[in-house]
């Protein structure tokens, strides 16, 4: 409307609250304006310019009105910002838009706050970049802004470490498509320029859809760290039966009693084939169920993963490694309370050393089973739902299943190397199907310690505002820095 002839002052205040106070309702307002020209007028501008003929027509236009439109979001997109805040991602509002019809429509959706600042394009303009970097994260709405802008925020983002996803239709959007982490191109109404620079394609144009694929993204990759927590959890017990077992019991055996015992028999923990079957079946087919099953945990409700953080942080290297260690110490008393066992009841010596390696067979089989199903939540098993997690336990009864054929059914015992007359000592038995029960006690206290540890951290995931995600180096130095404030 600037430039429009209102006639006199008190018109052109009047258009211009009604302008504002639509634009403060989330309306679009468009001025319409005429002019009047002699075709004379039009003669002697041709004659000489068509840029100065625009520039006259375009000058001292008399207002006719105001018209207001209005774009109303989808019902799905407040709801989607909603979770986006909860899950600590900051949206972040670009738009052409007037900037009270954009902080507006903003406020509406949840975007902005009273805390939060908006922007224009000629501001920003005048803002240095590392004024920008500094202050990016208080800056929820940029309104009237110009392609290179784009570019710009995407920056300033980055260069704070943070992981940036940017949605765009048009040719302009295309920079910063393409600078961006995660570039989201509409599928609809976006341009090939748009697409070919992006990274994801919206099928559906819908910001919801990428809410809904963080929410994906955030459920596999817990999926993918219980499947390598369970396959090394196994591994490390089977390096500390193996290796560490190997050293112990020749050590163990070395005295004159078990030398007369097992004569000039060569000492070995497990034969090749169980080990193979120890992999294949016992480790194997769990661990393809937990990256199968779904999970009941909220993944929406906590802050988002560095990308700078390890895989094995939150305390998973530490969980790995002591529940390893402790199915490789049980399989390691096994082997020696079951070859005790063989050897005090006048065993031939292939026969001690076969009910050892049998034992610890089955525990260190039952056990990583039994792993995989306290993998699958973080509730105890007591109180999970076996009809939710059958995946899980359907793939448990199936590796059980085939460990107690390898070891039970006649012939095929005997490739396996295993001792085939352990179904008739009880002591036996006992040994390698009920040790490996104390797991499952030992994993429920840890889950209740660490549910009582966490407890009064289950209401800060209710996340009110956005935090920046630093990595690991410079969130110490931060911790360091607030430290020493509060200490002076």
């Amino acid at each position: 409307m600037k430039k429009c002839n209102f006639g006199s002052p008190s018109l052109k205040e009047k258009y211009l609250q009604i302008n504002n106070q639509w634009a403060n309702n989330a309306y679009r307002v468009l001025a319409i304006a005429r002019k009047s020209l002699k075709k004379e007028t039009i003669e002697k501008f041709n004659e000489s310019s068509i840029s100065k003929l625009q520039e006259h027509v375009e000058n001292d236009l008399e207002i006719v009105g105001l018209v207001a439109m209005i774009d109303p979001p989808r019902e799905s997109a407040k709801d989607a910002i909603t979770l986006c805040k909860q899950a600590g991602i900051k949206p972040v509002m670009i738009t052409g838009d007037n900037l009270n019809t954009a902080k507006a429509i903003a406020k509406n959706l949840g975007i902005y706050s009273d805390q939060d600042r908006a922007i224009t394009g000629t501001e920003l303009s005048s803002i240095s970049d590392e004024e920008l970097v500094q202050n990016i994260e208080k800056y929820s709405v940029y309104a009237r802004v110009k392609p290179e802008d784009k570019l710009r925020i995407v920056n300033a983002w980055q260069q704070r470490k943070q992981v940036v996803a940017m949605t765009g239709d048009g040719v302009n959007d295309a920079p910063a498509l393409k600078a961006s982490d995660i570039g989201c191109a509409m599928g609809i109404t976006g341009t090939e320029a748009s697409k070919q620079a992006a990274n994801v394609i919206l099928a559906d144009d819908n910001f919801a859809t990428i809410v809904s694929a963080v929410a994906n993204g955030r459920s596999i990759y817990q999926k993918i760290k219980n499947v390598i927590q369970s396959l090394l959890i196994t591994s490390i017990a089977e390096i500390i039966l193996l290796f560490i077992g190997l050293f112990l019991f020749k050590a163990i055996f070395s005295s004159a009693e078990w030398k007369v015992a097992l004569g000039k028999s060569d000492l070995y923990i497990m034969s090749a084939t169980q080990l193979l079957w120890i992999n294949l079946f016992t480790h194997g087919f769990p661990a393809i169920a937990l990256g199968l099953q779904d999970s009941k945990e909220d993944y929406m409700n906590r802050r988002p993963i560095s990308k700078y953080e390890s895989i094995f942080a939150n305390q998973m290297g530490f969980n790995t490694l002591w529940k390893g260690i402790l199915i490789g110490i049980l399989s390691l008393i096994t082997y020696y309370l079951a070859a005790l066992y063989a050897r005090n009841n006048g065993f031939n010596a292939e026969d001690i050393l076969k009910a050892a390696s049998t034992c610890s067979f089955l525990v260190l089989g039952i056990s990583a089973t039994f792993n995989s199903i306290n993998l699958m939540t973080k509730k105890s098993i007591f109180i999970s739902n076996p009809i939710y997690y059958w995946k899980v336990y359907a793939s448990v009864i199936f590796s059980l299943a085939f460990l107690l054929i390898v070891v039970f059914v006649k012939n095929i015992n005997l490739v396996f190397g295993c001792y085939t007359e352990i179904h008739s000592k009880p002591e036996l038995l006992a040994l390698g199907l009920v040790l490996p029960l104390v797991i499952i006690p030992i994993y429920s206290i840890h889950k209740l310690i660490i549910y009582l540890i966490e407890k009064n951290k289950i209401k800060e995931n209710k996340i009110t505002e956005f935090k920046m995600i630093l990595p690991p180096r410079q969130a110490g130095r931060s911790q360091k820095r607030n430290q020493k404030n509060v200490d002076l």
